[in-house]
């Protein structure tokens, strides 16, 4: 009733001011007489979105590495080249610089060269086991029969030719003085023949021969039997007790050098660790010459200037400076009232200031200890499907998942209102207001989810503000 007593008013006022002549002013009273008599409140609704959402936050950061080491020389010397520049990409186990090794080659020559004489040593001293036992075994058995030939000529110095040998002296003596009679008969009748011209000269040298060869047989048996008839002189015993002394001796050295056999296998141990030093030796000296050659530890990029070929280095001396390209990772800052929520494990999107590309990442650790400045915390992002071009230093935005939902229904921040500390959002059932009580979850701008509110519901997005349950509502687009 109040209503329509305003719309009248307003109505005359309007017809009283133009006179009923302005036509058009007349309209607009009309109309906004029409207004202020519908007691029903214009709203615009719109269906709740469904769609999967993640709750995400924000943090800065820089691309930083732990394979970042300086390649040193682990000998001294000078070098003799270089072989990379700054910038340059390097696997690992590739050579970057060389030191001077002409005396390394020469001490592993040396080395190589005195492990080959103790090898020979070692197996001169095997072969001496093996086989001087037998030889010293020999030796003892031939100076034992020396002694008892020598025992023998004194025992016959000492007694004297026995009967048979006199005997034998005397056989010998007979049948040379034949054969000498036979000899000299044949050479006159050889040299009768030669006169008378019935034999050749030649025949006359071959009996002459055959004469003195008889002659001396004789002489020589004349002279055995002289001594085997005559009594032993004392300088030959003595020389053959002489004898016996010294093959005596020549039985007690035999035994002793077989006595030393047990040391042949200590000669050999002694060989053998000759040969081990040889070998360590070697190795030191191999090791060395490969030191001389400066590798890349691991794959990366060298950064700075490398030191010039010609330089002369110490052990440690850095020669260049190399970054790692598989241990890169994001480590980025993280607000003290989000930590809690940063765990080891959660997603992450990266993005580098140089380029537009994205990278996924996921965090393996979180500082227990934030800065006492802007009490935030670091956490380190590892690059979960590659690194790309991203590099040490550069300085990269994250976006940390910490939760993922599917098929979530999402509305506009402003459709969500707060009564006595509940909030609710305001749906349309045909020309009525109705209140939803909800559960706020991940707000994402000025889109917050919501739990409670069913996907098909008409949500009022403006005009929802003072609309209780039954309010008159149109729905205007």
């Amino acid at each position: 009733m109040r209503k329509e007593k305003l719309f009248g008013l307003a109505l005359a006022v309007a017809l009283g001011v133009t006179g009923c002549v302005d036509r058009q002013a007349q309209k607009d009273a009309a109309a906004t007489g029409a207004v202020l008599a519908d007691p029903a409140k214009s709203v615009v609704v719109s269906a709740p979105k469904v769609e999967d959402i993640e709750d995400v936050i924000n943090i800065n950061g820089e691309v930083v590495t732990s394979d970042e080491s300086a390649i040193s020389a682990v000998g001294s010397g000078k070098l003799a080249a270089v072989y990379v520049n700054d910038g340059d990409s390097v696997s690992a186990g590739q050579v970057i610089a060389l030191l001077d090794s002409e005396n390394l080659q020469q001490a592993t020559a040396q080395a190589r060269a005195s492990l080959a004489s103790a090898t020979s040593q070692l197996s001169q001293a095997k072969a001496n086991a093996r086989l001087a036992p037998d030889r010293s075994t020999a030796a003892v058995r031939q100076a034992e029969a020396a002694l008892k030939s020598a025992k023998a000529q004194l025992s016959k110095a000492l007694n004297g030719a026995r009967p048979e040998e006199q005997e034998q002296a005397q056989n010998n003596l007979r049948a040379a003085k034949s054969n000498l009679e036979t000899a000299k008969k044949n050479l006159e009748r050889v040299r009768t023949l030669v006169k008378e011209g019935a034999l050749a000269e030649s025949q006359l040298d071959t009996a002459k021969n055959g004469y003195e060869s008889a002659l001396a047989q004789y002489e020589n048996a004349l002279a055995a039997s002289s001594i085997s008839k005559s009594a032993i002189r004392p300088e030959d015993i003595e020389t053959a007790r002489e004898s016996v002394r010294q093959a005596e001796q020549g039985v007690a050295s035999a035994k002793a050098s077989k006595s030393l056999d047990v040391t042949l296998m200590d000669q050999v141990r002694t060989a053998e660790a000759q040969v081990q030093s040889a070998r360590a030796q070697v190795a030191v000296a191999e090791k060395n010459l490969r030191e001389a050659s400066i590798r890349a530890p691991y794959s990366g990029r060298i950064y700075g200037k490398p030191v010039q070929a010609g330089t002369v280095v110490a052990p440690g001396t850095p020669i260049a400076r190399i970054v790692g390209g598989q241990g890169i990772y994001f480590e980025g800052q993280v607000p003290s009232d989000k930590i809690g929520r940063v765990t080891p494990g959660t997603s992450v999107y990266i993005r580098t200031d140089a380029g537009s590309e994205s990278y996924n990442g996921k965090v393996i650790s979180v500082s227990p200890q934030g800065d006492s400045v802007g009490r935030l915390f670091n956490a380190r992002v590892i690059f979960t499907n590659g690194s790309g071009a991203v590099r040490p230093g550069m300085f990269a935005k994250g976006s940390v998942v910490l939760n993922r939902i599917a098929g979530a229904t999402v509305v506009p921040d402003s459709a969500v209102l707060t009564k006595d500390g509940k909030r609710y959002v305001v749906v349309a059932e045909g020309s009525k207001a109705k209140r939803v009580f909800v559960t706020v979850g991940i707000r994402l701008g000025d889109q917050v989810q919501i739990e409670g509110l069913p996907s098909s519901a008409q949500l009022i997005t403006k005009g929802q503000e003072g609309l209780v349950d039954g309010s008159l509502i149109k729905v205007v687009k």
